[in-house]
């Protein structure tokens, strides 16, 4: 996961919906960044829309803004599995070489919007997402066309639909793998202050990206061994471990921003669920939901 990618992460770690921008500079400072390179991962976080900021006396206060905020945000409002009604909901597209641009604009949308690739010009969603681009379909060029569509298919064939438009098997594997190395990490103890913080965004990295790019597919559509409770447990497991290591700790960069301990809130990136698990996109979707 880009760096970029886990600005979201510290946002949900402090629980907060603004953060200054010394404390923003000095977390990114924790996790191995320098000033430098900080200020320079803002700045072009807020040139491409990632993030907003406004003036608060002689300090900016940045919030979360654009595909960024809205990944963020669906990762909240999807927590619960919702219940399918046995449609996939599909986006077809052709775009000419042409203008390709706005081809590349249209799946980016539709990656951060949680689409499956089923074939070129395909992409599905077990629920419909169709308002979260229909903006950017009336921006349509000439030439370009773009179709809502409703597929109904047979239980089996559309597991098997989505076996392949997620890559399930490959997420599959990624998943246990995680699941090892948050257990491990689990046990660690890390030095407190920024070290805490270093070493819980090293530990729990490579799992984040699996949980960004998770669509929450039905439990109709998703095999029966499927890990995503396991994985869930995971991560909960390793928060639960570190993060109060966080809240009683007073690091340089709480003092940049004014309070002395972070509030113990962890955004719950894969809520808990007692309901039959869920899935996640492939690692293979070109745009990586988060910002470079």
């Amino acid at each position: 996961m880009p760096v970029g990618g886990l600005v979201p992460y510290l946002f949900g770690l402090t629980g907060r919906s603004e953060i200054g921008g010394p404390a923003l500079v000095t977390f990114l400072g924790d996790i191995g960044l320098s000033v430098s390179s900080a200020r320079s991962l803002i700045a072009r976080l807020r040139s491409v829309g990632a993030l907003a900021a406004r003036a608060d006396w002689r300090r900016a206060l940045y919030r979360l803004d654009g595909d960024m905020a809205a990944t963020f945000e669906r990762i909240a409002a999807d927590a619960t599995p919702m219940e399918w009604d046995g449609a996939f909901h599909g986006v077809l597209f052709t775009v000419p070489e042409a203008v390709r641009g706005y081809r590349d604009k249209l799946r980016r949308a539709l990656d951060y919007a949680g689409y499956g690739q089923l074939r070129s010009g395909l992409m599905i969603h077990p629920f419909d997402r169709w308002k979260r681009v229909r903006d950017l379909v009336d921006e349509a060029p000439a030439g370009a066309s773009v179709y809502p569509l409703r597929l109904v298919l047979d239980p089996a064939d559309a597991r098997a639909i989505a076996r392949d438009a997620w890559d399930l098997d490959i997420l599959a594997a990624a998943m246990r793998t995680q699941m090892d190395q948050l257990a491990a990490a689990t046990t660690k103890t890390w030095p407190t202050g920024p070290a805490t913080l270093a070493g819980l965004v090293a530990a729990v990295r490579p799992a984040l990206y699996l949980a960004l790019v998770d669509p929450r597919l039905p439990p109709d559509l998703v095999p029966s061994d499927w890990p995503a409770n396991a994985f869930d447990n995971a991560i909960e497991d390793l928060h639960g471990a570190h993060v109060p290591v966080l809240s009683r700790t007073s690091t340089k960069s709480q003092k940049a921003d004014g309070r002395s301990t972070f509030p113990g809130e962890v955004f719950r990136l894969r809520a808990r669920s007692t309901k039959a698990p869920r899935s996640v996109r492939s690692i293979n979707v070109s745009t990586r939901l988060v910002a470079p």
